[in-house]
């Protein structure tokens, strides 16, 4: 793979072709971009497919003089944070392996500088204080036996790797990987020296959330104070902490509640917060309230409802979006924001002076905002259902001023299938949007019912590389947003809460008769396909219905009991789910797949990875082993221990070519 592995400017006409698996290491993630304090640069890190199949990370900086790559090699580069005065931005970065770090370069451009000596661990977010001097970054340095030195010793001396040992239940995350009893803390860089101090460690789990008081000399953090935060998820506090003494206030007149995208009013003290409200309902999804806190007054206002979610939760594998967050606009009478809402992402700003919320986009497709600049320009990430991501630079009154085009070469080779929109009524009163995607076809195509994970998540109208892959096949693919969906008010996705097979098996049971009756299809060849939660819901599909000729399950959940106790999201007693695997055990076993196997007939490929921590290898291996016994046609797909959860999003391409190459086979031998 070379630095820089796809297109820009002009392209050479070629009749357009049908999207092939190996085009994944053609697609470039732009993501997080972040204009200057002067308003006159944007700089964002790139995603691609580097040397060996290794994902990599470079810097560009957009300007009036058009775009510069700003950073090469096989690195790891972002994301980007701006010093307040302008003169140059910092960025996280792994290219002195195995340490990462934070580094500095000039606005001009230049060799980057590290500007922190951490020792080897995990570097988390940072932000800088207003007054430049200081950065606040979340960092978790790695057990002194679990170093790479230490590595090394052993392998010198012929030493065994040292056991594990846990005397909590958070231990590992997936993706993250098993980090024992590691925790992030919050530290305070002070620039002028290069010496840090860890300024908050009181978490148990060392989750926070902080931002910086406008004053420069206090941060605002939240956390949960619980020594067992996984019993008690919903008690997050907010704390004003000193970075010299590392004092802490703890700040009254919070109900209790999850807290996280803390940012500071730039002109005020006002602090603004998403809030998920925990006065009655201890578990279970929660919309995203939009919040604000007073800190002189002690004041604590949320300004949005529950039929509006302030996080963004969609499902895809052709996206590298920001994370949700909160920001205000310079003069600190707006709180920019992103609403996932019907299958797309709008941006949206908040009058805290006439307290309404106006969103700025109408898009179909995804709009997550970066940055805005001093005149109200913002920097976005933007996907739409007959394009790849690129990043966009919008006008104050919405109009784009400049879009990359970093996947143009690409896009003028492929034609992508456009997804057509229907709304269907599994009961009376429940309306759930539904996606066809196909190209057009002589023959009457089969069905592929697409199921996504979560469940609480939501499928967008924007290009998903694998729905491709299957339209291109010749597949008419139906995908929907059953009831559990984010997107359409907490109540739709609440309703399923631990009782999934009820609610969203009916919504499936209809999208699956709506897929049948579409013009053009063959209504006795359908499959079902799904991931995690996803699933779950193929697994419930084959063992309650005789409806689908073919399935897969991917990273699949398909015993409640089991997983209750080997997933890194562990199941509460009467948290999400009545009971418990020890107690009163009746309702997650009924709730289970298997236990309704016996008279699964349905060819089923099972795909699981080895390094799956949410949903335990063991689910898959259930489902394969069942199958097995019952003379089901059946295949096991193991990826490897290096691999996660995410495997078919954020995994090496090789694999992710050999994954949907495998889906492709199955359907074509069964369906």
């Amino acid at each position: 793979m070379s630095d820089t592995p796809y297109l820009r400017g002009n392209v050479p006409h070629v009749a357009k072709r049908t999207m092939l698996p190996e085009d994944i290491v053609r697609i470039a993630l732009p993501g997080d971009p972040q204009f200057s304090p002067d308003g006159t640069r944007v700089v964002f890190p790139v995603k691609s497919t580097g040397d060996k199949w290794k994902t990599v990370s470079r810097l560009y900086q957009w300007s009036v003089s058009g775009l510069r790559q700003l950073t090469f090699g096989q690195v790891a580069d972002g994301p980007v944070k701006w010093k307040p005065d302008g003169s140059g931005f910092a960025f996280a970065s792994d290219r002195h392996k195995p340490l990462s770090q934070i580094f500095f370069m000039p606005a001009d451009g230049g060799e980057p500088r590290p500007i922190t000596n951490l020792p080897e661990g995990t570097l988390g977010r940072f932000e800088w204080a207003p007054d430049g001097q200081r950065i606040a970054l979340l960092f978790r340095e790695r057990c002194c036996e679990r170093t790479h030195v230490a590595k090394e010793g052993r392998e010198e001396s012929g030493e065994s790797e040292p056991p594990v040992e846990i005397d909590s239940l958070i231990w590992r995350m997936d993706g993250d990987g098993v980090f024992g009893s590691d925790r992030y803390s919050i530290y305070v860089l002070d620039i002028e020296s290069g010496k840090h101090h860890k300024c908050v460690s009181s978490a148990t789990d060392g989750e926070y959330s902080f931002c910086w008081t406008r004053d420069s000399q206090s941060l605002v953090v939240s956390y949960n104070p619980s020594p067992r935060p996984t019993i008690e998820p919903w008690r997050d506090e907010l704390f004003l902490v000193d970075v010299i003494s590392a004092e802490q206030r703890k700040l009254e007149g919070i109900p209790p509640g999850n807290i996280s995208a803390l940012a500071s009013q730039p002109t005020g003290d006002l602090v603004s917060m998403m809030f998920q409200d925990r006065s009655s309902d201890r578990f279970g999804i929660k919309s995203n309230l939009l919040a604000t806190y007073d800190l002189d007054t002690s004041e604590f206002h949320i300004l949005t409802g529950n039929d509006i979610d302030v996080g963004v939760h969609v499902i895809g594998d052709c996206r590298d979006a920001p994370e949700p967050r909160l920001l205000w606009t310079h003069d600190g009478t707006r709180i920019l924001l992103s609403l996932s809402e019907r299958g797309s992402t709008q941006v949206a700003e908040f009058d805290v002076r006439s307290n309404t919320l106006k969103r700025l986009t109408a898009v179909e497709g995804e709009r997550i905002f970066g940055s805005v600049s001093a005149t109200g320009e913002l920097a976005v990430c933007c996907l739409s259902s007959t394009g790849f991501p690129e990043v966009t630079i919008l006008e104050d009154n919405g109009t784009e001023r400049w879009r990359s085009s970093f996947n143009s070469g690409l896009a003028s080779e492929v034609e992508l299938a456009k997804p057509i929109e229907h709304w269907i009524e599994p009961e009376p009163g429940v309306s759930v949007q539904v996606w066809e995607l196909r190209h057009p076809s002589a023959e009457p195509q089969p069905i592929v019912i697409e199921v996504h994970g979560g469940p609480h998540g939501m499928y967008h109208c924007c290009v998903f590389v694998e729905m491709q892959l299957l339209a291109a096949a010749g597949y008419a693919v139906v995908f929907a947003n059953i009831r559990g969906s984010t997107g359409y008010g907490e109540e739709f996705a609440r309703c399923i809460s631990g009782d999934w097979g009820d609610k969203d098996w009916k919504d499936i049971q209809a999208v699956t008769r709506f897929a049948k009756e579409l013009p053009g299809v063959d209504p006795d060849r359908v499959a079902i396909i799904g991931g995690s939660y996803g699933g779950y819901m193929v697994n419930w599909a084959i063992s309650h219905s005789t409806d689908y000729r073919v399935a897969v399950t991917d990273r699949c959940v398909s015993n409640l009991l089991s997983k209750s106790g080997n997933s890194d999201y562990t199941f509460v007693p009467d948290g999400v789910w009545p009971g418990a695997a020890f107690d009163r055990w009746e309702h997650l076993w009924e709730r289970s797949p298997v236990k309704h196997f016996k008279n699964v007939k349905t060819p089923t490929l099972v795909i699981h990875s080895e390094g799956d921590l949410r949903c335990h290898i063991e689910q898959g291996e259930e489902v394969f082993t069942f199958l097995q016994l019952l003379g089901v046609p059946s295949k096991l797909v193991r990826y490897p221990q290096t691999t996660s959860h995410g495997m078919s999003r954020n995994g090496p391409a090789d694999l992710r070519i050999h994954r949907l190459k495998q889906i492709l086979e199955w359907f074509k031998l069964y369906l």
